[in-house]
């Protein structure tokens, strides 16, 4: 049995659709050389946005642990 790294819920109409993520990594201050960090949690865990095509390449990388699709709330 294969178990994503990806949580969080997602749609496929556009690949090329950018998408914010929580990435968390298995090294500290790893990160895949074609993403731009958008802000550092800790060492282990950074924000960034990818095209929803460019996961796949996230969830093949070995030091890549997990991958969160961050969502927007909605303002009352």
């Amino acid at each position: 049995m294969i178990r994503s790294k990806i949580s969080g819920a997602l749609s496929f109409q556009n690949e090329n659709e950018i998408t914010p993520v929580i990435i968390n990594v298995k090294e500290a201050n790893y990160i895949p050389n074609w993403l731009k960090v958008r802000n550092k949690i800790t060492s282990f865990i950074f924000t960034s946005e990818v095209k929803k095509g460019d996961l796949v390449k996230l969830e093949e990388d070995q030091r890549v642990v997990s991958i969160s699709l961050s969502q927007r709330l909605n303002m009352i």
